[in-house]
């Protein structure tokens, strides 16, 4: 595994795909390179690169062009950046979890308490499925939203994972833990040439004793191999946080990631509050109100 490979952002062709795919989804106009995210409180616009990516095709010196041409407008660009700095990440800062699929990865990478919780889970009584079926997307997105909603989070609208199952040049399979016939944990997995990626996973805190997320990881894993991945990115983490900790115990290394916008701002604690409310909300009227509003989020 070469230093390049490591830091591999998406490819155009998918960057392409998924920015034409989401503007049909929620509505949204494009504007040069960018995609129009309207405000809901006032006319202004923020101008995404690519929404719903954690990263996009650009590279840090590329990203920050692209973010010159914005303006003075609102805009983000997402992006990864090189290697980590000299001193180190910094906790909290935001990084993807890439693990490279080159060699043994179950000798060489997981370590011993994650071998022995992916033991543990094949031997639980869950039953995995995997595949991409309208089924299993619904399944999946039951249990996505219900795990948002206790972090506070509004959820996209259901019809884009249907988009992605109908898009036919958009890889994309999902992979449930059962127990009986209740969803307990899930991931989505989306391949981008030898990149596999995952941008959400959702579980029942009351399983977590079976480890139902090794089960959906692990299987997960195994196929990107079989598919010739290179990379697995198991998604973003605040780095040192309780997600980082668990995606370092299957071997990944931390790739840094940058959010450009005119000005520097802390968006998660900007948003604390309002996802403290947000969790305490009757679940239907965020079902409802979540997927209307996320039109309007360019965080997201």
């Amino acid at each position: 595994m070469t230093v390049d490979q490591l830091f591999q952002p998406h490819s155009q062709a998918f960057v392409q795909r998924w920015r034409d795919m989401v503007c049909c989804v929620f509505g949204w106009q494009r504007c040069g390179a960018f995609v129009e995210i309207p405000s809901i409180i006032s006319p202004e616009t923020t101008l995404s690169y690519v929404p719903l990516l954690n990263y996009s095709d650009l590279k840090g010196r590329e990203a920050s062009s692209l973010g010159e041409e914005a303006g003075e407008q609102s805009y983000l660009v997402r992006a990864l950046t090189g290697p980590p700095p000299e001193q180190g990440f910094e906790p909290g800062d935001m990084v993807t979890m890439r693990l490279p699929l080159d060699g043994d990865v179950w000798k060489d990478r997981f370590r011993d308490v994650c071998r022995n919780q992916i033991r543990k889970a094949e031997k639980s009584p869950l039953v995995l499925k995997s595949g991409c079926s309208e089924n299993l997307a619904s399944s999946f997105y039951d249990l996505y939203r219900e795990t948002m909603h206790r972090y506070g989070v509004p959820v996209f609208p259901r019809r884009l994972l249907r988009s992605m199952i109908a898009e036919a040049d958009i890889d994309v399979r999902f992979y449930l833990a059962f127990l009986g016939d209740q969803p307990v944990a899930g991931i989505v997995r989306i391949l981008d040439d030898r990149l596999a990626w995952v941008p959400w996973g959702a579980s029942r805190r009351e399983f977590l004793a079976h480890c139902p997320n090794h089960l959906v990881y692990w299987a997960a894993i195994r196929e990107a191999r079989e598919q010739g991945a290179a990379i697995f990115d198991f998604g973003r983490s605040p780095y040192g946080e309780a997600t980082y900790s668990f995606k370092k115990k299957w071997g990944a290394e931390p790739v840094g990631l940058q959010y450009l916008r005119p000005k520097d701002e802390d968006i998660y604690s900007r948003y604390a509050l309002a996802q403290k409310v947000w969790s305490l909300t009757p679940r239907p009227l965020v079902n409802w109100a979540g997927p209307k509003l996320c039109r309007y989020l360019a965080d997201l």
